[in-house]
């Protein structure tokens, strides 16, 4: 439905004057009502607004209106991709290709295009995990203490109090305070260690961006990008197979399972898909490994939505 609304300013002036404001609908005017404004313009002028009716289900926010049954409108589109973010790893298994290539609104051979995929990323953010506030080094010291052994070893130390061993007492504080102390440096310094290795080497991707293949951070995937994997490659989201030639992933990291799942291109049933997540063998988990083979998959998902 098009619907232009058209203000018809008669005179200006600083002071207060009537205006009459104009409906048009499919090329007939009616007048709507007449009113008093405020006018600081000294120009005569005619303005123009293009209202578009937002309880469509295409409903658009450029200039130009759209039809209520123009479907593949790529302004109704990109404004409809918010509801992708409900499709999950279980709900994606159980799809055709072709049924999570509509629903992701994207072409398996052509990828997205470059507007499109900086349109969801826009929508969506960054493909990766958010980044909550960190602990203060005073928590995660106290943190240590929560170790079953401490705690057995602070029990003794009280024991030991109680019962006026102070020589036992003193001894074993010391031992659990070393012992606290060397775990805690240690962890922190392993965070900083990986910290630091993700920023000298961040993951990346290669996905079909117009047609091409083009590599790029993996933070910059969005739902619908296809992915190129090969031998070696990790797995930058949570993807659903489109294309697989001998593909095995180790998902140890993620199941803690040491052999190499093979994974397949068919829907799962729904009885399958309600099991464990190894069980789910058309789908592709960020972080797992590529051991063998080749694949192009669908990203159904980016972390940030998770």
């Amino acid at each position: 439905v098009s619907v232009k609304l058209r203000f018809k300013i008669l005179q200006a002036g600083p002071e207060k004057h009537n205006r009459n404001e104009y409906l048009t609908l499919n090329g007939q005017n009616s007048i709507l009502n007449e009113r008093n404004v405020d006018i600081n313009s000294k120009n005569t002028a005619l303005a123009t607004l293009d209202v578009i009716d937002l309880t469509t289900k295409n409903a658009a926010t450029d200039k130009h209106s759209i039809s209520n049954n123009d479907t593949n409108s790529r302004v109704g589109e990109t404004l409809t991709m918010k509801n992708l973010q409900g499709i999950s790893s279980r709900a994606a298994s159980l799809m055709t290709v072709g049924e999570i290539c509509d629903a992701l609104r994207t072409d398996q051979d052509a990828g997205l295009t470059h507007l499109e995929a900086g349109s969801r990323q826009r929508i969506f953010g960054y493909n990766e995990f958010e980044v909550g506030e960190h602990d203060s080094l005073f928590r995660k010291y106290i943190e240590q203490f929560k170790n079953p052994l401490i705690l057995l070893l602070l029990g003794s130390a009280i024991v030991s109090l109680v019962m006026k061993q102070f020589d036992d007492a003193v001894s074993i504080t010391v031992a659990i305070v070393i012992v606290v102390t060397v775990a805690f440096v240690q962890e922190y310094r392993s965070e900083k260690s990986l910290e630091e290795l993700t920023k000298l080497v961040p993951p990346s991707a290669t996905a079909i961006r117009s047609g091409q293949e083009v590599s790029f951070l993996a933070r910059e995937l969005v739902p619908g990008d296809v992915i190129v994997l090969k031998m070696g490659d990790r797995v930058p989201a949570d993807c659903r197979l489109v294309e697989a030639i001998d593909m095995q992933i180790d998902e140890s990291s993620f199941t803690g399972e040491p052999n190499p799942v093979r994974k397949v291109t068919s829907t799962m049933s729904k009885v399958a898909s309600t099991n464990h997540f190894h069980d789910i063998k058309n789908i592709a988990f960020m972080g797992t490994l590529l051991r063998c083979g080749k694949a192009r998959v669908l990203t159904e998902n980016n972390r940030n939505n998770k």
